[in-house]
């Protein structure tokens, strides 16, 4: 799941595609990407996209 700075929810999927995650569309500013792996724990990142 990718969220804005506020917490809303702007991007989620249950496959990952190997390609990556296209930004097109996104304005620039600031993420967090939240990954939930299958055994249950998380990592989270933030991503700072620049135009």
């Amino acid at each position: 799941m990718i969220t804005d700075v506020n917490g809303k929810a702007v991007y989620q999927t249950t496959q990952v595609d190997s390609s990556g995650v296209s930004t097109v569309g996104y304005p620039a500013g600031q993420y967090i990407l939240r990954v939930v792996y299958s055994d249950g724990s998380t990592a989270s990142e933030k991503i700072v996209l620049t135009r």
